[in-house]
């Protein structure tokens, strides 16, 4: 299949609409570094300050809770080791809980939560809610 065959706006898009009708800005492309790079920092520091906590308040760690801080942000989270799949275990349960209810919170008053229908209604120049973006 070539890519003129994939790209082809009858696959895509609506009926008289082209691809110069939907908006499309580079400077979007740059979004993800600007979140991924404060995320990155926020679960290490989530992982070595609430996760080694609860982990040795639960009997999953041994030892002193000061060392085993210090260890893990000076390079500790970069090891594969049992602590370190703890950690990640705990930080993935913690964000994708915390994810699920904010996409709840965000969404229980929007109608094309009840009423797929809704979703295409104007597409592709529908609008994004501030508190979805």
């Amino acid at each position: 299949m070539s890519s003129l065959t994939f790209w082809s706006p009858e696959y895509w898009l609506p009926r008289n609409i082209s691809w110069s009708d939907v908006p499309s800005k580079f400077n979007d492309l740059i979004y993800p570094i600007y979140f991924a790079i404060p995320i990155l920092i926020l679960r290490i520091l989530y992982e070595s300050f609430v996760g080694i906590t609860l982990g040795t308040w639960f009997g999953m760690f041994e030892g002193p809770l000061k060392p085993q801080i210090k260890h893990h942000l000076l390079g500790g989270f970069a090891q594969y080791t049992r602590t370190k799949k703890i950690l990640e275990t705990f930080y993935r349960f913690s964000s994708y809980s915390f994810l699920f209810a904010y996409g709840c919170w965000v969404l229980h008053d929007k109608p094309w939560l009840y009423d797929v229908k809704q979703c295409w209604i104007s597409y592709p120049n529908h609008t994004v809610d501030n508190s979805i973006w």
